[in-house]
């Protein structure tokens, strides 16, 4: 895909970190458009950090947490995409793509899927207009 892009990953630091580290093991890298923020888990993010990251020039943020089944933290995974859905909501509400923002549940043993969702996102993200944020924060 293409590097032009930027991607924030914020990523539960228990169960998607075992999975990047499954997808390094059979050879699978992240693209170099995505940069991983750890959590100790996706029910700490709120919506105002996923604004800010899309208003300092985020193409688009990936919040990539448990299984909500098998969340570390019970229900942190269930917050989070609750969070998730208001953002999506909110930015339809401002005229910004809300498909700039996706939540993906992963497995500690998904290091392929999570490869693949990644991917996919990236894709979405490159077939957008401009962010109209990029570049007016310094």
């Amino acid at each position: 895909m293409t590097s032009k892009l930027n991607i924030v990953a914020f990523v539960c630091e228990n169960h998607v970190l075992s999975a990047l580290k499954a997808a390094s093991t059979a050879g699978d890298h992240l693209p170099e458009s995505v940069s991983i923020v750890k959590l100790p888990c996706t029910g700490r993010l709120e919506t105002t950090q996923i604004l800010d990251t899309l208003r300092e020039g985020a193409d688009g943020v990936a919040i990539i947490g448990c299984l909500e089944e098998n969340c570390y933290h019970d229900i942190g995974s269930m917050l989070a995409r609750g969070r998730v859905d208001r953002m999506k909501e909110l930015l339809k509400d401002i005229g910004i793509e809300p498909d700039r923002v996706e939540m993906f549940n992963i497995a500690s043993v998904s290091g392929s899927l999570l490869m693949l969702r990644i991917s996919q996102f990236e894709t979405k993200l490159a077939s957008l207009p401009s962010t109209p944020f990029k570049g007016v924060m310094k």
